[in-house]
């Protein structure tokens, strides 16, 4: 019985590691690509430049 609580321990372990590293991954990626106006390929630096600046927080009005 001690055996199997050790063994549904460890898969426990396994699936947190996992999940918690692409969850990881995948926030660092998404925002990298909603801020690098390098690698946006779709529109021009400085419309993208532009379209962060009107969703940047300083310049939010609040409504």
């Amino acid at each position: 019985m001690k055996n199997y609580y050790l063994q549904v321990y460890t898969l426990w372990k396994k699936g947190y590691t996992l999940i918690l590293g692409l969850g990881l991954l995948l926030g660092s990626m998404s925002t990298q690509a909603a801020t690098d106006c390098n690698a946006v390929t779709e529109i021009s630096t400085v419309e993208c430049e532009s379209l962060l600046e009107l969703g940047s927080p300083a310049q939010s009005s609040g409504v």
